[in-house]
């Protein structure tokens, strides 16, 4: 959890710069930093420009497998966790 609390500071200085949150993750924001095990570099990140999710799965845990940071200039951060499909990549 805390490898995405890291990244809210470079998100929101690209929101600064642009006026809205990056569509796609910056590969500037992982570049040398050694990814949590359960980060995939693929599968960490996603924005609809107002709004923007980090998040993880953790295949351990049989019930809500998937843990997400979502953020946003209205609503602040909040964790949350629950069910999900797994990505097929």
């Amino acid at each position: 959890m805390r490898f995405c609390d890291d990244l809210i500071p470079l998100i929101e200085a690209a929101r600064t710069q642009t006026g809205e949150y990056p569509r796609k993750a910056d590969p500037k924001w992982i570049e040398g930093k050694k990814l949590p095990q359960l980060v995939k570099a693929s599968h960490f990140y996603k924005s609809d420009g107002k709004t923007y999710l980090l998040y993880f799965r953790n295949p351990g845990d049989f019930w809500n497998d998937f843990w997400a940071k979502q953020c946003g200039l209205e609503q602040g951060c909040v964790w949350d966790n629950y069910d999900a499909n797994r990505e097929t990549d």
